[in-house]
């Protein structure tokens, strides 16, 4: 694989900072609840999504069939965020990099090797700005997520979300997850 995958998490890491921090000094947004990445399996794009207070309420309130662990389900479910694949300008040259390496790789193992190693990196990336502090502020636990829109990962998307979230988050996660399994 041609791919450098350590300077590929930096350059994940630098251009969801960026992009994360656009969402922080956006006019209205008055507390996030949640920050994640996302690609597909076919891992050719990246995108980021963001949630917001306000907009995880309104999803839990106007659910008409609203379920017991909704709340949850709204805090996790990355696709129901207000911000989802919005303000591309600084993934875009890392899909473009996805693309052009995944048409690269012609063996199926190679490939699931490849598929691995970039969702590693991005958890990585989302880790390594966990761990710097990125995403605290008094009074907030957002939830920070990584995922893949096409697949369901199961066991794998759990240690993820341990990874990047405080321990009451992830086991929060952990016990919906398991009651949904």
């Amino acid at each position: 694989m041609a791919l450098d995958f350590h300077k590929f998490q930096a350059d994940v890491k630098s251009a969801a900072k960026r992009t994360f921090l656009r969402f922080q000094q956006r006019e209205g947004i008055e507390k996030i609840e949640g920050y994640a990445l996302y690609t597909d399996s076919s891992v050719m794009t990246l995108c980021s999504a963001v949630n917001t207070d306000y907009h995880l309420k309104s999803m839990i309130d106007s659910d008409p069939d609203k379920e017991p662990d909704d709340d949850v389900y709204y805090r996790w479910s990355t696709a129901d965020w207000c911000f989802e694949a919005e303000d591309r300008r600084e993934l875009d040259a890392i899909s473009l990099t996805l693309a052009r390496e995944a048409r690269l790789v012609v063996d199926s193992e190679e490939f699931e090797a490849f598929r691995e190693n970039v969702y590693e990196a991005c958890v990585g990336a989302l880790e390594s700005l966990v761990n710097e502090g990125f995403f605290q502020s008094p009074g907030k636990d957002p939830a920070i997520a990584f995922a893949v829109s096409d697949t369901d990962l199961g066991e794998k998307e759990v240690e993820w979300i341990e990874r990047l979230n405080s321990p009451s988050a992830s086991k929060e996660f952990e016990l919906w997850f398991e009651s949904n399994a």
